[in-house]
């Protein structure tokens, strides 16, 4: 097994960089949803019903965001036991 090469760093980078822009596209339509219908609610806003779905879709957004921390913490874990595992001044056994 030899140091972390480019076959092993690309993927890593790739994953790493979708979760970033899934989670910024995230918040990007977040922020615009809020400030759109925030912007609606001053001229009489919508409907009860149209406000519960609007909210609904927040929220999945927002736990969308939260699981995106979640798979960026694991490829950080991940990053760290690969280059654990090549680094030649390693404990035996760590």
């Amino acid at each position: 097994m030899g140091a972390m090469g480019p076959d092993l760093i690309i993927p890593i980078a790739g994953m790493a960089t979708g979760a970033l822009a899934i989670g910024f596209t995230a918040k990007v339509i977040t922020y615009w949803i809020r400030l759109h219908y925030q912007s609606r609610d001053e001229l009489g806003g919508p409907g009860e019903e149209r406000m519960v779905d609007l909210e609904a879709r927040i929220a999945a957004l927002e736990e969308a965001g939260e699981r995106l921390l979640d798979v960026e913490e694991r490829v950080e874990f991940a990053e760290r036991l690969l280059a654990r595992r090549n680094d030649p001044n390693a404990l035996p056994g760590a």
